[in-house]
This record gives structure tokens, C-alpha cells and sequence, in this order.
């Protein structure tokens, strides 16, 4: 455990200013206004949507889990030489109390939520989800297992084969797989799964719900609502409850990071930018990254460009 410690805290500490890095430069480039927190938010679900699109390849060819692990590294190693061409820009990231704040309540969150998921039923989907992302990491064809029950098929149904955000913790697994014998890591791959999927996808929560509360163009019993609705995930939902825990509160799944994190600031952003020329390149982002984290997203999507019609029409 304290070897996955110091492999993981490096990694959330870089993470966190890259994405605040990559949000400035998305807000720059279309001309919107949103503080600090939103930035960062900004930042993650773009790279959720880098990894989308890059891995449609391998989706629809399916594709080695060499691909996965290439494509993973050049993101990687082009974030970094952007965290070193904009260092100035990134390094009074953590001079920031609220981060540090941000920081703590999340693995307080993480690790409740850990505590209080029933140990006889952790989560409805793990037999798939895990499994799916296990194979994919070490396969000459993607999606070429039924997950729940290891059997080889053709190709899982399609539905499930164009979700990019479980290829990005097949990537973690497939470099855990490569250092695993350097360093004599003997955790299992769960572990990865849940440290660099759950723990930065709760830290956005919170910075998300933080930045919107702190955006100058909401009133006070908008910030009020945000507040609650933080207070509901934080409080509420880890309380013992099975249909909670074993729905929408797992951290690595694409259903909580769309409830939680994207839906928020999307109703946000259409509420208070529909008018604004550039806003549909953010908009183009989010759709990439709610196809990316659920199935379901799909229908969503269709439903809420009917919406935003609505919306232009008034």
C-alpha cells in the first residue's frame, strides 16, 4: 500500500496543474471567462475527450492493447512538455488554501466511500467493468472477452465498445503491468483502477462544485443549490444506502463521473452560454467526454441538443 501511495501521489499532483494548464489554454482559445476551479474542470474532461477521440481507432478496429498503451504515452509525454513550456503558469497551483481543502476532502470521501459500500455487494458492475478493462490491457483484440464470463466473442455489443474513459484504465494497467516486476509491486490491479480512476474523478467533484459556487454570474441562491447539491453526494449518498453505493457511487465508473461532475457544470454552461458564439467548442468537448464515460450518454446527448433548440428558439 505504501508503494501504490508513492506511485499515486506524484501522479494526482501532477495531474491536478496539468489540468488547470490545458483548461487556461482551452478558455483562452475560446474566449470564455470561468475562475480557477472551473479551469481544472475544464482541463480533466478535456483530456477525457483527447482520449476519446484518439482511441476510436482501436475501438472500431479493435485494435491491440499496444495501441492503448502508445497512444497513452505520447498524451502523457505531450502534457508534460506542456507543464514544462508553461511552468510559470502552473507553479502557484498549490499556494492555493482551497486545493489543499479540496485535496483532503476527497480522500476523506474516497476512503468512506470505500468504508460503507457493502463488502457482500460492492457494485453491480465490477464483474464487467473490471474484467473489460483487464483484458483490454493486455489483448492482440479489444473487446474480444464477454467480461462477466471470459468466453471469447466476436466483439462485445457496440454500446460498449465506444466507451474511451474504461481504455484509460486499461492504460493505467498496462503500465502498471510494466513496472509491476521493476519495482516488485505486488498490489493488485483493482487498486490501480480505483486510486488513479476514483480519487482524481472526486477531486474534480469537488473543485467543480466549488468553482460554480464561486462563479461570479450566479446568484446567491444559485450558489445556495450548488451547495446543497454538494452537501448531498458528500453527506447522503455514502450513508449505508445500497442503491447509491452500487449505482451511482463508484468513483471509476462513467456513470458517477456523468452524474456527478459533467451534468453540473453542463447545465451551467448551456444556462449561461448558450448566447455566446464560441461556447459550442466546449460544448463539442463535453459531448466527446459523456460518450466517453457512459452508454447511456448517447440517447442523452440527443436529448439535450433538443433542449438547447428549445433554447434558441425563446
Amino acid at each position: 500500500m505504501i508503494r501504490l501511495t508513492l506511485i499515486f501521489l506524484p501522479f494526482l499532483f501532477i495531474l491536478l496543474p496539468t489540468c488547470y494548464l490545458v483548461g487556461s489554454l482551452v478558455i483562452e482559445k475560446i474566449k470564455l471567462e470561468f475562475n480557477k476551479y472551473l479551469s481544472v474542470c475544464i482541463g480533466f474532461i478535456t483530456l477525457i475527450a483527447v482520449f476519446q477521440i484518439l482511441y476510436y481507432p482501436a475501438m472500431i478496429l479493435q485494435l491491440p492493447s499496444l495501441y492503448i498503451t502508445i497512444v497513452g504515452l505520447m498524451i502523457s509525454l505531450t502534457l508534460l512538455v506542456l507543464d514544462i513550456k508553461y511552468f510559470k503558469k502552473i507553479k502557484g497551483f498549490y499556494k492555493d488554501k482551497y486545493i489543499w481543502g479540496i485535496l483532503f476532502m476527497a480522500f476523506i470521501f474516497f476512503f468512506l466511500y470505500m468504508r460503507t459500500v457493502p463488502e457482500e455487494y460492492f457494485y453491480y458492475d465490477d464483474s464487467f467493468y473490471f474484467p473489460l478493462m483487464y483484458h483490454n490491457a493486455n489483448t492482440n483484440k479489444l473487446f474480444s472477452i464477454e467480461p462477466r464470463v471470459g468466453t471469447e466473442v466476436d466483439s462485445i455489443t457496440s454500446y460498449y465498445m465506444y466507451q474511451g474513459y474504461y481504455l484509460i484504465g486499461s492504460f493505467f494497467i498496462s503500465i502498471f503491468n510494466l513496472l509491476k516486476g521493476v519495482f516488485d509491486l505486488k498490489f493488485s490491479y483493482v487498486s490501480i483502477v480505483l486510486y488513479f480512476m476514483s480519487v482524481p474523478t472526486f477531486t474534480i467533484l469537488f473543485l467543480t462544485m466549488l468553482g460554480l459556487i464561486k462563479q461570479k454570474e450566479l446568484s446567491k441562491l444559485e450558489k445556495i443549490l450548488f451547495v446543497l447539491c454538494c452537501l448531498f453526494y458528500v453527506i447522503y449518498l455514502p450513508i449505508d444506502s445500497n442503491i447509491y453505493n452500487n449505482i451511482f457511487m463508484t468513483g471509476y465508473s462513467g456513470v458517477f463521473s456523468s452524474l456527478t461532475v459533467i451534468y453540473p457544470f453542463f447545465m451551467y454552461v448551456v444556462l449561461n452560454y448558450h448566447k455566446h458564439k464560441n461556447y459550442k467548442y466546449l460544448l463539442m468537448i463535453l459531448f466527446f467526454t459523456l460518450l466517453s464515460y457512459a452508454s447511456f450518454n448517447l440517447f442523452n446527448i440527443i436529448i439535450i441538443l433538443f433542449v438547447m433548440l428549445l433554447l434558441q428558439m425563446i
